[in-house]
């Protein structure tokens, strides 16, 4: 449901005098409750501060309208607005300050009842560093390349080329060394499968989900290739959306610029996760070459749909060497600070990865520390 008719529902809640508001339940994410839902009666809202992008509690901040999840009539049980939640004694009222809770949830993940299944939906930032599997013979052990990031503590498992991932990669390799170094997976990158071979893409995801699902990871990312949308929506309705269903696992198509992917910027990424809950966007701010006033825009009006941020600098031009640098580089476009800022003044939860160039991994570890110390305090 789009930010108007929330507005519209709201606004009724409040102003409507043949409406009682402590007859309906506002369900809204919040990162900061347990399990990442929370839920109070529309009577406790306050008027005052309760706009066209926010409500506010009578006793706390003011909430963006995209973290609202679900209006439900405590009258009949029925939801009015937004997707049915998972809720505790379903139906009933929760006190003040009660947070929602699902006892099979992670402290990281809450559950999203849609009527095809169930949505991971994440209550938290996860930091990590982008680490690539070793795809050929003589490659850095995987062990090795884990311990650079032990301090870190989680990283994306990427994975680039089809006929390596195919043909070599072993669930138990890739899962063991990550278990034994104590680390968790933020994400996993799918290989560059193209959606126009739909047999080869759909083998490549379903590895990928296997792998996924050993590492308890709810988050893949994957490269929307050449191609137009119209060609590609049935095969991603029949054959792809069912298996993140099946798996549980939110499919991220990830940010580039241009006109010849069949997901063009965030734009097309955010038209296609409008209509599917299983897919959302992860936003890269070295592919899209757009200016900081440009990335804050996508940042505030997108959030909602955005489960990955991939963060690294670029610098103007679109040669080699422009792009993912680190996120402090003195030559860089963007200013991290702010960028940071408003990512946690967005309520996003999911993952946020940094990648960078090979010559410059050995800041990826301070830049990470750097990063999660940020956006704590930006989240006060």
């Amino acid at each position: 449901m789009d930010a108007k008719r929330y507005d519209q529902m709201i606004s009724r809640l409040l102003w409507d005098p043949e409406v009682r508001a402590e007859d309906y339940l506002v369900v809204y994410e919040d990162r900061r409750a347990p399990h990442g839902l929370r839920a109070v009666r529309a009577s406790q809202l306050d008027p005052s501060r309760t706009s066209r992008t926010g409500f506010a509690l009578s006793d706390g901040p003011v909430i963006p309208l995209h973290l609202l999840r679900e209006i439900r009539d405590l009258r009949t049980g029925n939801t009015i607005a937004g997707a049915r939640m998972e809720l505790p004694a379903d139906g009933e009222p929760f006190s003040d300050s009660e947070p929602v809770r699902n006892g099979n949830s992670s402290p990281k993940q809450s559950r999203v009842v849609q009527d095809n299944g169930i949505v991971p939906a994440f209550s938290d930032v996860e930091v990590g560093v982008r680490a690539a599997f070793p795809e050929i013979p003589g490659d850095v052990p995987w062990s090795q390349i884990l311990s650079r990031f032990s301090e870190v503590g989680a990283v994306e498992v990427a994975f680039h080329r089809v006929e390596p991932f195919l043909e070599r990669v072993n669930l138990r390799d890739v899962v063991e060394p990550l278990a034994r170094a104590g680390m968790r997976a933020s994400s996993v990158h799918m290989p560059h499968a193209r959606v126009r071979d739909p047999g080869v893409f759909t083998q490549v995801l379903k590895q990928t989900l296997r792998i996924a699902e050993a590492l308890e990871c709810k988050l893949v990312v994957a490269h929307p290739s050449h191609g137009k949308l119209s060609e590609t929506a049935p095969f991603i309705a029949r054959e792809v959306t069912p298996l993140l269903q099946k798996a549980g696992v939110v499919l991220c198509w990830e940010t580039f610029s241009g006109s010849r992917r069949f997901l063009n910027g965030i734009q097309g990424i955010a038209a296609l996760c409008r209509e599917n809950p299983w897919h959302r966007a992860c936003y890269d701010t070295s592919h899209l070459h757009k200016s900081q006033e440009g990335v804050l825009q996508d940042i505030h009006r997108h959030a909602h749909l955005i489960r990955c941020f991939h963060l690294s600098n670029r610098r103007g031009g679109n040669g080699e060497g422009c792009q993912h640098l680190p996120v402090r580089h003195p030559e860089g476009d963007l200013d991290f600070t702010t960028v940071v800022r408003a990512i946690a003044a967005s309520g996003f939860a999911g993952s946020v990865t940094l990648e960078y160039l090979p010559q410059y991994h050995d800041q990826l570890v301070e830049d990470a520390l750097w990063l999660r110390a940020a956006l704590d305090q930006a989240c006060g």
